[in-house]
Protein backbone atom coordinates (compact mmCIF):
# COMPACT_ATOMS: atom_id res chain seq x y z
CA UNK A 1 0.00 0.00 0.00
CA UNK A 2 3.00 2.42 1.05
CA UNK A 3 4.65 1.54 -2.61
CA UNK A 4 1.51 2.56 -3.85
CA UNK A 5 0.86 5.66 -2.59
CA UNK A 6 4.33 6.94 -3.65
CA UNK A 7 3.46 5.49 -7.13
CA UNK A 8 0.45 8.09 -7.55
CA UNK A 9 2.51 10.95 -5.93
CA UNK A 10 5.27 10.54 -8.71
CA UNK A 11 2.52 10.12 -11.64
CA UNK A 12 0.53 13.50 -10.25
CA UNK A 13 1.39 16.17 -12.97
CA UNK A 14 3.70 18.97 -10.94
CA UNK A 15 2.71 22.47 -10.26
CA UNK A 16 3.03 24.40 -13.39
CA UNK A 17 5.78 27.10 -12.36
CA UNK A 18 5.26 30.53 -12.14
CA UNK A 19 6.29 32.57 -15.21
CA UNK A 20 7.02 36.04 -14.36
CA UNK A 21 6.75 39.01 -16.75
CA UNK A 22 9.40 41.83 -15.90
CA UNK A 23 9.46 45.44 -17.34
CA UNK A 24 13.48 45.72 -18.36
CA UNK A 25 14.79 49.25 -19.38
CA UNK A 26 11.28 49.47 -21.38
CA UNK A 27 11.48 45.63 -22.71
CA UNK A 28 9.24 43.03 -21.25
CA UNK A 29 10.32 40.13 -20.42
CA UNK A 30 9.07 36.22 -19.51
CA UNK A 31 10.90 34.21 -16.93
CA UNK A 32 10.19 31.52 -14.99
CA UNK A 33 12.77 33.38 -11.77
CA UNK A 34 11.46 36.01 -10.05
CA UNK A 35 12.41 39.84 -11.92
CA UNK A 36 15.63 41.58 -11.02
CA UNK A 37 15.11 44.24 -8.11
CA UNK A 38 15.52 46.85 -10.75
CA UNK A 39 12.72 45.42 -12.88
CA UNK A 40 9.05 46.03 -12.49
CA UNK A 41 7.05 42.87 -11.88
CA UNK A 42 3.79 42.93 -14.04
CA UNK A 43 0.88 40.10 -13.64
CA UNK A 44 0.19 37.54 -16.32
CA UNK A 45 -3.54 37.55 -17.54
CA UNK A 46 -4.89 33.70 -17.64
CA UNK A 47 -2.56 32.47 -15.86
CA UNK A 48 -3.97 29.08 -14.40
CA UNK A 49 -2.30 27.35 -11.20
CA UNK A 50 -2.12 23.29 -11.58
CA UNK A 51 -3.37 23.57 -7.98
CA UNK A 52 -6.83 25.46 -9.09
CA UNK A 53 -7.37 23.26 -12.00
CA UNK A 54 -5.15 20.10 -12.67
CA UNK A 55 -3.29 19.74 -15.66
CA UNK A 56 -4.20 23.75 -16.94
CA UNK A 57 -1.45 25.19 -15.39
CA UNK A 58 1.15 23.25 -17.31
CA UNK A 59 -0.68 23.71 -20.19
CA UNK A 60 -0.52 27.55 -20.10
CA UNK A 61 2.85 27.67 -18.89
CA UNK A 62 3.21 26.08 -22.10
CA UNK A 63 0.96 28.21 -24.47
CA UNK A 64 3.01 30.93 -23.00
CA UNK A 65 6.30 29.60 -23.42
CA UNK A 66 5.50 28.89 -27.16
CA UNK A 67 4.09 32.28 -27.68
CA UNK A 68 7.22 34.07 -25.62
CA UNK A 69 9.28 31.95 -28.45
CA UNK A 70 7.51 33.18 -31.28
CA UNK A 71 8.01 36.59 -30.04
CA UNK A 72 11.58 36.34 -29.55
CA UNK A 73 11.86 34.99 -33.19
CA UNK A 74 10.30 37.77 -34.26
CA UNK A 75 12.13 40.60 -32.48
CA UNK A 76 15.57 38.31 -33.93
CA UNK A 77 14.49 38.69 -36.98
CA UNK A 78 13.88 42.26 -37.08
CA UNK A 79 17.07 42.90 -35.45
CA UNK A 80 18.83 41.35 -38.38
CA UNK A 81 16.46 42.90 -40.70
CA UNK A 82 17.55 46.38 -39.08
CA UNK A 83 21.70 45.24 -38.89
CA UNK A 84 21.44 43.97 -42.63
CA UNK A 85 19.55 47.56 -43.44
CA UNK A 86 22.26 49.46 -41.87
CA UNK A 87 24.99 47.44 -42.76
CA UNK A 88 23.75 48.02 -46.89
CA UNK A 89 23.07 51.22 -45.70
CA UNK A 90 26.96 52.01 -44.79
CA UNK A 91 28.05 50.26 -47.76
CA UNK A 92 26.06 52.46 -49.80
CA UNK A 93 27.37 55.95 -47.72
CA UNK A 94 31.13 54.50 -48.23
CA UNK A 95 30.78 53.58 -51.90
CA UNK A 96 29.76 57.09 -52.52
CA UNK A 97 32.41 58.64 -50.30
CA UNK A 98 35.01 56.96 -51.99
CA UNK A 99 33.47 58.01 -55.72
CA UNK A 100 33.19 61.64 -54.38
CA UNK A 101 37.21 61.32 -53.22
CA UNK A 102 37.76 59.85 -56.60
CA UNK A 103 36.04 62.93 -58.38
CA UNK A 104 38.00 65.24 -56.22
CA UNK A 105 41.62 63.58 -56.79
CA UNK A 106 40.87 63.70 -60.68
CA UNK A 107 40.15 67.49 -60.33
CA UNK A 108 42.94 68.26 -58.84
CA UNK A 109 44.78 66.27 -61.34
CA UNK A 110 43.00 67.74 -64.58
CA UNK A 111 41.42 64.88 -65.47
CA UNK A 112 37.74 64.84 -66.25
CA UNK A 113 36.26 61.50 -64.10
CA UNK A 114 32.82 59.78 -64.43
CA UNK A 115 29.88 61.23 -62.31
CA UNK A 116 31.24 64.57 -62.53
CA UNK A 117 29.07 67.16 -63.77
CA UNK A 118 29.13 69.32 -67.18
CA UNK A 119 29.65 72.41 -65.67
CA UNK A 120 32.80 70.58 -64.07
CA UNK A 121 34.58 69.55 -67.29
CA UNK A 122 34.14 73.08 -68.35
CA UNK A 123 35.50 74.39 -65.94
CA UNK A 124 38.44 72.35 -66.07
CA UNK A 125 38.72 72.46 -69.65
CA UNK A 126 37.39 75.69 -70.35
CA UNK A 127 34.57 76.26 -73.34
CA UNK A 128 34.44 73.48 -75.50
CA UNK A 129 34.90 73.83 -79.34
CA UNK A 130 31.93 72.00 -80.48
CA UNK A 131 28.87 70.31 -79.01
CA UNK A 132 26.72 67.31 -80.54
CA UNK A 133 23.75 66.16 -79.29
CA UNK A 134 22.37 62.82 -79.55
CA UNK A 135 18.92 60.77 -78.42
CA UNK A 136 19.88 57.13 -76.78
CA UNK A 137 17.02 54.34 -75.08
CA UNK A 138 18.81 56.23 -71.85
CA UNK A 139 17.98 59.68 -72.96
CA UNK A 140 19.90 62.55 -74.06
CA UNK A 141 23.16 62.76 -74.24
CA UNK A 142 25.57 65.76 -74.73
CA UNK A 143 29.17 65.53 -76.18
CA UNK A 144 31.62 68.24 -76.03
CA UNK A 145 34.69 68.62 -78.03
CA UNK A 146 37.96 70.58 -77.25
CA UNK A 147 40.55 71.04 -80.20
CA UNK A 148 43.74 71.76 -78.56
CA UNK A 149 44.48 69.66 -76.73
CA UNK A 150 42.26 67.16 -78.06
CA UNK A 151 39.58 65.96 -75.78
CA UNK A 152 36.21 64.76 -75.39
CA UNK A 153 33.15 64.44 -72.56
CA UNK A 154 29.51 62.55 -72.73
CA UNK A 155 27.46 63.92 -70.64
CA UNK A 156 23.80 61.78 -69.90
CA UNK A 157 21.72 63.44 -67.46
CA UNK A 158 23.48 65.98 -66.67
CA UNK A 159 26.76 63.77 -65.47
CA UNK A 160 30.09 62.89 -67.06
CA UNK A 161 29.83 59.18 -68.70
CA UNK A 162 32.66 58.82 -70.16
CA UNK A 163 36.00 61.30 -70.85
CA UNK A 164 39.04 61.48 -73.70
CA UNK A 165 41.73 63.36 -73.59
CA UNK A 166 44.77 62.79 -75.87
CA UNK A 167 48.14 61.99 -74.70
CA UNK A 168 46.24 61.74 -71.05
CA UNK A 169 46.24 58.07 -69.34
Amino acid sequence: MKWLIILMLLLVPPMAQAVNRCEIDGRTVYQNQPCPPQAEQRALEGQVSSMAGGTGGSAAASSSSAADQRIMRQRLQAEQHRRTANRAHQQQVEREEAQREARRQAQRSGIVAQGMSERDAVRMYGRPDRTNVSQSGSGTCRHLHWSNPRRSVMVCDGEVRSSYAQGVR
